[in-house]
C-alpha cells in the first residue's frame, strides 16, 4: 500500500507520524504549485477588491475540488487503474474525452508557461530595469535547461525553504497586523454578495480591473486557487509513482479500503495548507494594500505584497524578493512537469504504453508554445496602437484558468461518479456523501465556467463556440485515430453481474 520495494500492504492505523511523514508528498506538489499563482498573486489582489468576503468562495473552492481530486486518487488506489483509461469506455468514439482533454492540454499549457514566465519578467524589470518580456524569455530558457538536465533538486530544496520562511513571515505579520479574525471565521462561512469597491471605478489607474466583470474576477480566482484538473491528473500519476495502488494488484476488499487513507490523508493535509495560505494572503492584502488602493496587477505582479514583509522590519525585502523569485520558478518548473506527467498516461491510454519520446517531446513544446506567448505579447505591446493597450498578463491566463480550472474540472467531477458505478463493486464505490460532493462541485463549475467565458470582454458569446469547436475536434480525432482496445486488468475475483472490474 505505497510502502517502498513492493512490501506487502500494512493498515494504515498502525502507521506512526514519521511513516505519515516519510510516504507523502504528492499532495505538496499540488500545494506548491498553486501558492505562486493562486495565493502570492491572485489571493493578495482578491483581498483588495473584496476583503474578507472572499474567503467563502476560497473556501468552497478548496472543498470542492479536494473532493474531486480525492474521488480521482480514491478510484485508481482502488483499481490501479487510471482515469484516462477508464474515458476510453465512455459512450461515443473510444477516447473522445481523452483526445478533447489532449487538445486542450496542447493548446493551453504554453498559456500557463508563458504566463508565469511573464510573472518573473515583471518582477526582474522592477529590479534590474531590464525589459519584463525580454527577461521571461530568459527566465524560460534557464527553466529549460534544468528541465533538461534534471537537476532541480538542490533548487528545490532551497525554494522550500526560502517559502517556508516567507509564509512564515507573512502568517507572522498578519498576526501583528492584528485583523478581526471573527470577522475572517465568520466570512469563511457566511456567502455574502461580492462587488468591487466604490474607489475602484473612480481610479484611471485600474479603470481595466473595473471594467472587467466580477464574474470573471471570480472565476479566474475559481480556475488557479487549489489547481487545475491537469495537476490532479498529474497527481494520479504521482501517486502511481508512489505505489500506493500496490493494494489494487493483490489486496483484499478490506486493503484497498484502507490504501485511500494514505491519498486523504495527503490531500486533505495540502489543501488544508493552501486555505490557510490564502486566509494569510487575502487579509494581507485587505490590510496593507487596500487602504492604499493598490492591486497587484500587469507590471505589479508580484512587487506589492513585499510591504507583507517589510511591514515587520525593511531588511525582509530582500528574503520577499527570494522568495517570490523562487516561489515563481518553482511554479513554472512545476507546471512544465506536470505536462509530460499528464501526457504520459494519455501515451499509456492510446498506445497501451508510455512512449520513449513522451517528455521530450512534451516539455520542447511547452518551451515552444510558451516562447511564443511571451513574443505575441511583446509584439502587442511593441505595435499596439495609439491610446490601446497590449495584451495583459491577466487577460492572458483567464481563459485558460476559467477552462483548466473550471470547466474541465466540471467535467472530471462527472467522470468520477461514472468509473465507479461503471467499474467498481458495490463494497469499492465511493460513499453517498462523496457522490453528492461530485455533482455538486460539477454544477458549480459548469455554471461558474460557462458564465465567465461568456463574460470576457474580447470573446463573449464566441468562447462558447470555440469551446464547442474543440470538443468536435477530439471527437472526429477519436474517431480517426481510436485509443487502445485494452484496459490495464488484476484480479476480477470481486466482479459483481453487468459491472467490469477493473
Amino acid at each position: 500500500m505505497g510502502d517502498e520495494g513492493g512490501a506487502a500492504p500494512i493498515r494504515s492505523s498502525k502507521r506512526s507520524l514519521i511513516d505519515w511523514i516519510r510516504i507523502l508528498g504528492p499532495g505538496a506538489i499540488i500545494a506548491s504549485l498553486t501558492i505562486g499563482t493562486g495565493e502570492l498573486i491572485f489571493s493578495a489582489r482578491s483581498g483588495v477588491l473584496f476583503g474578507y468576503s472572499i474567503l467563502w468562495v476560497f473556501v468552497l473552492i478548496l472543498l470542492l475540488k479536494w473532493g474531486m481530486v480525492f474521488s480521482l486518487a480514491r478510484h485508481f488506489v482502488v483499481s490501479g487503474v487510471h482515469p484516462i483509461q477508464r474515458w476510453n469506455q465512455l459512450p461515443g468514439p473510444r477516447g473522445w474525452l481523452s483526445m478533447t482533454m489532449l487538445v486542450i492540454g496542447t493548446l493551453l499549457f504554453p498559456v500557463w508557461v508563458g504566463f508565469h514566465s511573464g510573472v518573473i519578467g515583471t518582477l526582474l524589470s522592477q529590479l534590474t530595469g531590464v525589459d519584463s518580456h525580454l527577461a521571461a524569455l530568459l527566465t524560460l530558457a534557464s527553466v529549460m535547461v534544468i528541465v533538461y538536465a534534471g537537476g532541480y533538486t538542490l533548487l528545490e530544496r532551497i525554494q522550500f525553504s526560502i517559502v517556508v520562511l516567507m509564509v512564515l513571515g507573512v502568517i507572522i505579520s498578519l498576526v501583528v497586523l492584528q485583523p478581526d479574525w471573527l470577522e475572517m471565521l465568520v466570512s469563511m462561512i457566511v456567502p455574502t454578495r461580492l462587488a468591487y469597491p466604490d474607489w475602484l471605478f473612480s481610479s484611471d489607474s485600474y479603470a481595466s480591473i473595473s471594467k472587467r466583470p466580477v464574474w470573471i474576477e471570480v472565476g479566474t480566482y475559481v480556475g488557479v486557487i487549489g489547481g487545475s484538473s491537469y495537476d490532479y491528473l498529474a497527481y494520479v500519476a504521482y501517486v502511481r509513482e508512489k505505489g500506493w495502488d500496490s493494494a489494487a494488484k493483490s489486496g483484499t476488499d478490506a486493503q484497498r479500503k484502507d490504501a485511500v487513507r494514505v491519498p486523504f490523508v495527503d490531500l486533505t493535509v495540502s489543501f488544508l495548507a493552501v486555505l490557510i495560505i490564502s486566509a494569510a494572503f487575502v487579509a494581507s492584502g485587505h490590510l496593507v494594500l487596500g487602504p492604499n488602493h493598490r492591486i497587484p496587477n500587469d507590471s505589479n505582479m508580484l512587487n506589492l505584497q513585499a510591504e507583507f514583509l517589510t511591514r515587520l522590519h525593511p531588511w525582509l525585502y530582500p528574503l520577499y524578493i527570494v522568495g517570490a523569485f523562487l516561489t515563481m520558478y518553482g511554479t513554472l518548473y512545476g507546471t512544465i512537469e506536470v505536462a509530460p506527467a499528464v501526457f504520459s498516461e494519455w501515451s499509456r491510454a492510446y498506445r497501451g504504453m508510455v512512449m520513449p519520446w513522451t517528455r521530450f517531446l512534451t516539455v520542447t513544446w511547452c518551451a515552444l508554445g510558451g516562447t511564443m506567448v511571451i513574443a505575441g505579447r511583446w509584439f502587442s505591446d511593441v505595435y499596439k496602437t495609439e491610446g490601446a493597450s497590449g495584451l495583459s498578463l491577466v487577460d492572458l491566463v483567464t481563459p485558460a484558468a476559467i477552462v483548466t480550472g473550471v470547466l474541465t474540472c466540471g467535467i472530471i467531477c462527472l467522470t468520477n461518479v461514472w468509473m465507479d458505478k461503471r467499474f467498481l463493486p458495490r463494497s469499492l464505490r465511493m460513499n453517498i456523501s462523496l457522490v453528492v460532493l461530485n455533482f455538486l462541485a460539477s454544477t458549480a463549475f459548469f455554471l461558474v465556467g460557462l458564465r465567465s467565458l461568456r463574460d470576457i470582454p474580447w470573446l463573449g458569446v464566441y468562447s462558447w463556440g470555440v469551446l464547442f469547436m474543440i470538443f468536435g475536434i477530439g471527437w472526429m480525432g477519436s474517431r480517426l485515430f481510436p485509443a487502445h482496445s485494452t484496459v490495464e486488468t488484476d484480479d476480477s475475483q470481486h466482479r459483481e453481474s453487468a459491472i467490469s472490474y477493473p
